[in-house]
């Protein structure tokens, strides 16, 4: 049996018109997958990734409209948004038990923090007098 190329199926001319196009994603599993990406950019600045990660989520449920599965970038979002919302939720957990272990109680981390500012005041230290003279620097 020889090769012929216009048997070939897939090289068939005018099948390739035939392929129902290409869906583009949709604009809300986009801004789901965008702010999933924040979400877990923003895992160490606190509750910016619990507020990235809950629109990642919202916005992926959204995205799936009246199809019986989501979107393929729905659902990257949905679990990048889970991921930085767990993450961001054992961090601020672990950084409350961080300081009830190291102060006992959160009246002695205010009262060490409250002494520490009392002691940089008292010092009279202040950011632009890290030189003593700085007229003899300026000299003309």
């Amino acid at each position: 049996m020889m090769f012929n190329p216009n048997e070939n199926r897939f090289n068939d001319p005018a099948d390739q018109f035939n392929q129902p196009p290409r869906r583009a994603a949709s604009p809300m599993a986009m801004a789901a997958l965008s702010c999933a990406i924040l979400g877990l950019v923003t895992v160490f600045t606190g509750f910016f990734s619990l507020i990235f990660g809950s629109l990642a989520v919202l916005f992926a449920f959204l995205s799936k409209g009246d199809r019986a599965q989501p979107e393929r970038p729905a659902r990257s979002a949905f679990q990048i948004g889970i991921a930085a919302i767990i993450i961001s939720i054992a961090l601020i957990i672990s950084s409350f038990a961080i300081v009830l272990h190291q102060y006992g109680s959160f009246e002695n981390f205010y009262n060490s923090y409250l002494n520490t500012l009392e002691q940089y005041n008292d010092s009279g230290e202040t950011p632009d007098s890290s030189s003593e003279n700085t007229n003899d620097i300026i000299t003309l």
